[in-house]
């Protein structure tokens, strides 16, 4: 089985679409659920809500959601890194490329710091919102499965390095070509993701908070 087939078969290929959804009594259908009412307006939330929100945010993270968005974005630093081997080589043959692709992909595997969060929780900032911020619990699990879904497409998109070609690389690579498409985080961002970015304490890989 290649390390592509195996991530398949770890993520699933199947798309959320923009996010998840609420669930009775709880928020959140997917990779990040909450038993913390999806109605609630995160300015409203009591201590303990606050607490198990933040809890379920980092066991989400560490379970589920990096694991998806390093596999990813590892991918993709592999890919672009032969990119750059390429064009300095640009006669280097298919196999020799996949032998690059392969080398770089298996050094950020074993590089935790190659890939950050795809999101963290702070309860003291959660607890104390702005005026601004309007978002609520399902917007929080409706960012965070909309997120978790686009970083599966991006893998699902990206080349892998067992089968990659110079004609596969230069297309993922081109402008307007799949990274392009997927590199910039405001573009990414849902309408949930989008009421984040006035909050505090909730920061989305793709969030830039007032509060961060």
């Amino acid at each position: 089985m290649s390390v592509r087939t195996l991530l398949f078969a770890v993520f699933g290929i199947s798309l959320l679409g923009c996010g998840g959804s609420v669930g009775p009594g709880g928020a959140g259908q997917g990779a990040f659920a909450t038993s913390v009412g999806g109605s609630l307006p995160l300015s409203r939330l009591t201590s303990a809500q606050v607490t198990q929100l933040c809890n379920d945010v980092t066991r989400a993270n560490t379970m589920t959601l990096k694991p998806t968005l390093c596999a990813s974005t590892n991918y993709s630093g592999a890919l672009r890194s032969t990119d750059a081997y390429h064009r300095e080589y640009p006669t280097a043959a298919d196999a020799e490329l996949q032998t690059q692709c392969s080398y770089v992909l298996g050094v950020l595997d074993q590089d935790p710091s190659s890939c950050p969060d795809a999101a963290t929780c702070d309860p003291v900032y959660l607890a104390d919102q702005p005026a601004a911020c309007t978002a609520t619990v399902a917007d929080v699990a409706d960012c965070l499965n909309g997120n978790d879904a686009l970083y599966k497409e991006f893998l699902v998109a990206t080349p892998a390095c067992d089968t990659l070609t110079a004609s596969s690389l230069a297309a993922y690579t081109a402008p307007g070509g799949t990274f392009d498409s997927y590199s910039n985080a405001s573009a990414m961002r849902s309408a949930s993701c989008t009421a984040l970015v006035y909050c505090y304490g909730i920061y989305p890989i793709n969030n830039t908070s007032p509060g961060s």
